[in-house]
This record gives structure tokens, sequence and C-alpha cells, in this order.
């Protein structure tokens, strides 16, 4: 497994845990029925010794985080060019991915 690889799993799993915490790290407002599902994507080093052949386009912005749950249709969330995001979702248990990652191995 190259560097980058294990980087961008790294990452995704990290983001994955913490989309997935038990309940009782999640603050539930009595009464209310959505919140925020906000956070950051670190993607990289994409070359960290040769240089990619083709190019792949910004490397946040043309990506999207794809978050799916059983009761509602896939929800998609285009990141920031930092990386960051943020999105209102129904209070629920998700499963987030990351679009566009071919190139990634």
């Amino acid at each position: 497994m190259s560097i980058r690889s294990f980087s961008f799993l790294t990452g995704l799993i990290i983001l994955t845990i913490v989309a997935c915490l038990p309940e009782e790290f999640a603050t539930v407002v009595p009464g209310n029925e959505t919140g925020t599902l906000a956070g950051s994507v670190k993607i990289g080093p994409l070359c960290p010794v040769e240089p990619y052949s083709t190019q792949v386009g910004d490397t946040y912005s043309s990506r999207q985080l794809q978050i799916r749950s059983e009761p509602t249709s896939d929800i998609v969330v285009s990141l920031n060019p930092d990386g960051s995001f943020e999105t209102g979702l129904p209070i629920c248990r998700y499963e987030v991915d990351l679009t566009d990652c071919e190139f990634l191995g």
C-alpha cells in the first residue's frame, strides 16, 4: 500500500468513526429532529514521489461527500476548497463516502 493510499484511508476511517460515534457522544436537543454534520477532509500527499500523469482536478472542490442512511435517500455535499463541509441532516446514523477517488489507488 502506498503512502498516499494509507493517508487517504486513515483520514476516511477517522471521518467514518466520528460520524458513527454512539449516541451518548451526540448532543440531542429535545424537540429538534435535525442536526448538523460538519468537518473537514484531508487528502494527500497526492504525489509524494512521482507526479500523477493526468490532471485530477482541484483536490477538494472537485469531490463530494456522499451521505447514506436507511430512511432517507443519498445526500451529496460539496467540499469547500479547503476540504471543509457542513450540512443539516435529520438525526440518524449515516455512512459517509468520498466521491471521485479512483486515482488514489
